[in-house]
């Protein structure tokens, strides 16, 4: 209807309405101000004074300047469907009835990412409720009131806590794992999302975030994950099994597992922070390649900090402090993968336990530039260390000018490289 002009005004006579607006032009809720409204069907949520996002008053009144309205539920509550959130009812009937009537074109398109799609929100309340495994279908949002607010609890017995299948979203929950054997949290599908969570393993032996295609039967790319917390989890905290993920402000505490596992590709990851897990901070397997990270803090680790045996990868910027067993090996698996080009740029090397700050075995054409390293305490003997020689000039590792090494602070010298290596340096402060 472009270019109409068909003011209306829609009335939100109960609680849990939305309007969907179909045009251009603008929308007030309430005379509280326009939302501009594009093309796209677009959800207009009605939030009312002190109540919580995905809430609606029990009226209100919608103003539209153009286009056409029409009404629908905004939401599902599993409470509806007799979910009781007293940390002990088993909940799972309430939670498959409520995922079975989301798919209703009754219900508001799911996600927020996807209007349009035929699935719905489905409300988690307050309170903690227990569930053994559950699949979010398609399309649909399983959303809770904030971490501080709504919890999941999987039972004893449980597999897998939570999957996420493709286009669809967990967020806004505090999800605690103890009973589960297998994955917390998996995702399972193309172009899903998980923001805003907050797992606690309670120190089970399972996997705390998992990201995978157990199907294999269709492409799976481009997840999004944003503002998790993943800690007490002794299974891997997170594993990344697919391409082109995206991932932003991530915390990794505690547990003995690997913190962030990767054996997909292009996995782009910003403000990572892993500490205090009893393995690795970050493990690339042989498959990694082309990810990239930026602004990492990977700190008191008991195993390597980044431990690689991928190709093509990059960390800039960010520390890698006080892992016990160094802060960064580039190195041949037992099968003889030579990892090659992978690069580290702008990180702060900081007190890295054992032989080397930085260590190459078996692996050719790396970079380390921009880097500081330091170590007051003498904890490392190296700060950059290579174990084995390039067999051609092209092959060498590079440790360029650019690098602030403080010699004094290295028992053995700044860099032990074999062979010639003319290409290399470094400034030693």
């Amino acid at each position: 209807r472009r270019g109409e002009s068909n003011s209306m005004t829609v009335t939100v006579s109960a609680a849990r309405q939305a309007v969907i607006v179909t045009g251009e032009g603008s929308v007030s809720v309430g005379g509280r101000g326009a939302t501009s409204v594009t093309e796209e069907p677009q959800t207009v949520q009605v939030v009312g004074s002190g109540a919580s996002v995905m809430v609606a008053p029990s009226a209100a009144t919608v103003s539209v300047s153009s286009g056409s309205a029409s009404q629908r539920q905004a939401y599902i509550d599993i409470r509806d469907y007799g979910a009781v959130g007293d940390d002990s009812t088993d909940c799972t009937e309430a939670f498959e009835a409520a995922f079975a009537e989301a798919g209703s074109d009754y219900f508001l398109g799911g996600g927020f990412e996807f209007p349009g799609s035929t699935g719905a929100q489905v409300l988690v309340p307050a309170g903690v409720f227990r569930h053994s495994d559950i699949v979010i279908p398609n399309n649909v949002t399983l959303t809770g009131l904030g971490r501080t607010t709504s919890a999941l609890r999987p039972l004893s017995g449980t597999t897998v806590g939570v999957t996420v299948s493709k286009f669809a979203c967990l967020r806004d929950l505090y999800i605690r794992g103890g009973g589960v054997s297998g994955d917390i949290v998996r995702v399972a599908g193309a172009r899903s999302q998980v923001r805003d969570v907050h797992i606690n393993g309670d120190n089970t032996s399972a996997r705390g975030l998992a990201v995978f295609d157990s199907s294999g039967s269709s492409p799976f790319y481009a997840p999004q994950f944003s503002n998790l917390v993943i800690e007490a989890v002794n299974g891997n905290a997170v594993y990344v099994g697919v391409s082109d993920s995206q991932w932003v402000n991530i915390w990794v505490a505690s547990g003995d597992g690997i913190g962030f596992y990767v054996a997909g590709t292009n996995t782009a990851v910003t403000n990572l922070h892993v500490w205090e897990r009893g393995s690795y901070g970050v493990f690339l397997s042989t498959s990694a390649a082309s990810n990239r990270f930026v602004n990492s803090y990977i700190e008191t680790n008991s195993r390597v900090g980044v431990i690689c045996y991928g190709f093509e990868n990059t960390f800039s910027t960010g520390r890698i402090w006080k892992n016990t067993d160094g802060g960064v090996q580039v190195i041949s698996d037992q099968a003889g993968q030579t990892p090659m080009r992978n690069r580290f740029l702008g990180i702060e090397f900081r007190e890295n336990k054992t032989t080397a700050s930085v260590r190459f075995t078996g692996a050719y054409q790396n970079v380390v530039s921009g880097c500081i390293f330091s170590d007051p305490f003498f904890d490392a003997t190296w700060a950059v260390q290579e174990t084995d020689s390039a067999h051609v000039a092209s092959d060498y590792n590079v440790i360029d000018n650019s690098n602030i090494i403080v010699s004094a602070d290295f028992s053995s010298g700044p860099v032990s490289l074999v062979g010639a290596h003319s290409v290399n340096g470094a400034v030693v402060a």
